[in-house]
């Protein structure tokens, strides 16, 4: 007499080697991390999250790790973006100002010269419009490179970045 294997009776041995496969030795459990978490920190004890870091997917066959940007709220991601000016003539000194950090009308960021091209790369709010002015040995200026101005309430111009996204950013501490 031939014996039949029911297809519930598969399900239920398919389902008891998959709970029973973490309890043989070197199983699931204890303090290792699952296999393609990265390795994430969720940060201090005691901090909402989502402010931790690490990598945070995997891609590709066998889930191999790779490194993707921290999460947080995007009021805290920043992207990077590079400012430039092409050289104008014998300028000395170069910075970039505008509304991308709480005091960056007061305090410039330095742009340095090279192949004819003064730049600086800085991170900007996500997908926030940033209005910025270069101030050229003292002398304020919009970017020559963007027609995108607004008014500066002071009888002129900023230069308008649109709203920035990127694909690796970083995280602001609130």
């Amino acid at each position: 007499m031939k014996r039949r294997t029911t297809l519930p009776a598969l399900a239920a041995l398919g389902l008891l080697a998959l709970l029973c496969g973490g309890c043989a030795e070197g199983g699931a459990g204890g303090d290792e991390q699952p296999p393609g978490t990265g390795g994430f920190q969720p940060g201090p004890p005691g901090q909402p999250p989502p402010y931790g870091s690490g990598s945070s997917y995997t891609s590709g066959p066998g889930g191999g790790e790779t490194s993707g940007p921290p999460q947080c709220d995007e009021t805290l991601r920043r992207c990077p973006h590079t400012f430039s000016l092409p050289q104008q003539g014998g300028e000395k000194a170069v910075e970039v100002r505008g509304t991308f950090a709480p005091d960056g009308w007061k305090k410039g960021v330095p742009m340095a010269l090279e192949d004819g091209v003064w730049s600086a790369e800085i991170y900007v709010p996500w997908a926030q419009d940033v209005e910025y002015k270069f101030v050229v040995d003292g002398n304020w200026i919009t970017d020559p490179g963007n027609p995108n101005k607004v008014d500066d309430g002071q009888s002129g111009y900023n230069s308008l970045l649109e709203g920035v996204t990127c694909d690796d950013w970083i995280c602001e501490p609130p």
